[in-house]
């Protein structure tokens, strides 16, 4: 993203997410609690 590359592109290359990787890392609206608390804590 840095480099001006999308977003989309690098998260299609990058993810290990099986559904977000599709939709180029777009998570979508989550719900508090929605979340591996990993991910929840750095977004709250």
């Amino acid at each position: 993203v840095d480099d001006g590359e999308e977003f989309t592109s690098l998260a299609r290359q990058n993810s290990d997410d099986a559904t977000s990787v599709v939709a180029g890392g777009d998570l979508d609206w989550v719900s508090q609690g929605g979340m591996p608390i990993e991910m929840e804590s750095v977004v709250d």
